[in-house]
């Protein structure tokens, strides 16, 4: 980044420093500052509080060679930097609930000091996505990622194979990969898709699967749910946060392609439950990770006394809306 905040092939480290260390100087008293990918030493003369945005524990990101994270013996020292860190910060914002669970379990900070905000989508809906049966009944599958490594695409590709086996019409549309071409029966290779055309395929899938070995919240899960494809998956990262279970997708307990297919030929099987799913995931997305409830969440960690509403929907609940009334009407049935 090259800016007057950031200077290329610079490194900023005391906030008494620099461009941002003057900026800091001018906050009013109590004012809240939010750090990510960076610990800066602390200048105590400044009256504000500091949190910091944690994508992942450093113990996790070792444990996968992932974020830069690649010389094992640098583990110990890169937890025990992020552990006095943190604790040192008024508070912690993650994407997903399971930064604060790995935060509880290698640093014992608790629980309550790290915030689960999630992330809204970035492709948002052209209008009320369609959730007609016939939908739901085509067995498309859909993968949107460019890294087909990291994001699961082998282990997906193997998974399919045992699906095919069961539905040999089910399809599998793969979205963005480009540094190689996928070929197997009931593939279909689209190098690169953007804006409305990208929304036409999540329109046109009836579910969507993105088995990522390392993913610190994957914004393609939020658009799916908010254009009510159902999302089937595994039960790590922040996927638990983004699916609800049985309501707005499946969650296999085991990571294994035999695991990964049996909850997808579960889906398949039941076109009826898998269009409940979907249209429950658009409830949720709209309650849950749509921008206003993720702002919402974050002011009310950084800045509770400004927060004059209710408690925010905590990340991974079930909304109300979905106890009431967890099934839309299909925009075919209007």
């Amino acid at each position: 980044m090259d800016s007057p905040l950031f200077r290329r092939g610079s490194h900023w480290r005391n906030e008494g420093q620099g461009a941002i260390g003057r900026r800091l100087r001018r906050l009013p008293e109590g004012a809240s500052v939010l750090y990510h990918y960076v610990y800066p030493e602390h200048d105590d003369t400044l009256p504000i509080r500091r949190f910091l945005l944690q994508d992942l524990a450093a113990g996790q990101a070792h444990e996968r060679a992932a974020f830069g994270h690649t010389d094992p013996s640098r583990r110990e020292a890169d937890m025990e930097r992020q552990r006095t860190q943190n604790l040192a910060a008024d508070g912690t914002i993650s994407f997903g609930n399971f930064v604060g669970e790995a935060f509880e379990a290698d640093y014992g900070i608790p629980r309550s000091r790290v915030t689960a905000i999630g992330c809204g989508p970035i492709l948002r809906p052209s209008g009320l996505p369609q959730t007609d049966l016939a939908r739901y009944r085509r067995r498309r599958l859909l993968f949107v990622g460019r890294d087909w490594e990291r994001k699961g695409g082998p282990l997906l590709l193997e998974a399919f194979s045992l699906l095919r086996d069961v539905f040999p019409d089910a399809t599998l549309t793969v979205v963005g990969v480009r540094d190689r071409e996928i070929d197997a029966p009931g593939v279909r290779q689209i190098p690169f898709a953007t804006g409305r055309d990208l929304e036409r395929l999540f329109l046109e899938a009836s579910a969507f699967c993105m088995p990522s070995e390392c993913e610190t919240w994957g914004l393609v899960y939020s658009e799916a749910a908010h254009l009510a494809t159902p999302i089937v998956g595994f039960r790590e990262w922040a996927l638990p946060d983004i699916v609800l279970d049985g309501i707005t997708g499946l969650i296999a307990e085991e990571r294994s392609a035999a695991g990964l297919a049996a909850s997808l030929i579960e889906a398949f099987e039941d076109p009826e439950q898998l269009q409940s799913m979907g249209q429950a995931a658009l409830v949720y997305a709209r309650e849950s990770l749509d921008w206003p409830v993720v702002l919402d969440r974050l002011q009310a960690a950084m800045l509770p006394e400004t927060w004059s509403g209710d408690t925010p929907l905590p990340l991974g609940a079930v909304p109300a809306a979905l106890e009431t009334a967890p099934v839309l009407p299909s925009r075919r049935a209007a």
